[in-house]
C-alpha cells in the first residue's frame, strides 16, 4: 500500500429470496470490489523553532573598519541563538587632516625668527605615504 492511500474494501452480497426461505450467498466473482482512493494528505506543520532574523543595526563606525552590527531573533526552544553580530565599516575613511596642533617656539632669540606647527594625516601614513604631516610657519 502506498504511502498516503488506504484501500476502501466494498463487500457486494448477493440477497435471494426462494418462496418462504430466505439465503444469502456471496457470488465471488463480485463479492469482494476493491477501490483505491487517494486520501487527502495531512500536512503536519511543525512551529519553527526560531522566528526570522531581525535586519541588521547599523554600522558602530561608517569606516576605517572596527566596527560591528547586530541582528536578533526570537527562540522557542533551548539552545537557540537568539543574536548575531558581524564586523562591518572596512572601507577606507576619506582622507583629511587633523586640526592644527599648537604654535612652536620661536627659532629666534632676537629679531625676526619664525615658530611652527604641524597637523597630521588622520588616515594614516598608508593613504598619506609621503605627507603625513602639513607645517606652517608664521
Amino acid at each position: 500500500m502506498a504511502d498516503g492511500m488506504i484501500i476502501l474494501i466494498l463487500l457486494a452480497i448477493c440477497l435471494s429470496a426462494h418462496a418462504s426461505n430466505l439465503t444469502i450467498s456471496i457470488d465471488e466473482e463480485l463479492a469482494l470490489h476493491r477501490e483505491r482512493r487517494a486520501c487527502p494528505r495531512i500536512v503536519r506543520v511543525e512551529p519553527r523553532p526560531y522566528g526570522e532574523w531581525s535586519r541588521w543595526s547599523s554600522c558602530s563606525k561608517t569606516c576605517g573598519g572596527g566596527g560591528i552590527q547586530h541582528r536578533r531573533r526570537q527562540c522557542v526552544v533551548e539552545n537557540c541563538q537568539t543574536s548575531e553580530s558581524r564586523a562591518c565599516g572596512n572601507i577606507p575613511c576619506a582622507l583629511g587632516w587633523s586640526e592644527w596642533c599648537e604654535w612652536g617656539h620661536c627659532r629666534a632669540t632676537c629679531g625676526q625668527g619664525e615658530r611652527m606647527r604641524i597637523r597630521y594625516c588622520e588616515a594614516g601614513r598608508v593613504y598619506c605615504r609621503k605627507r603625513h604631516t602639513m607645517t606652517l610657519f608664521d
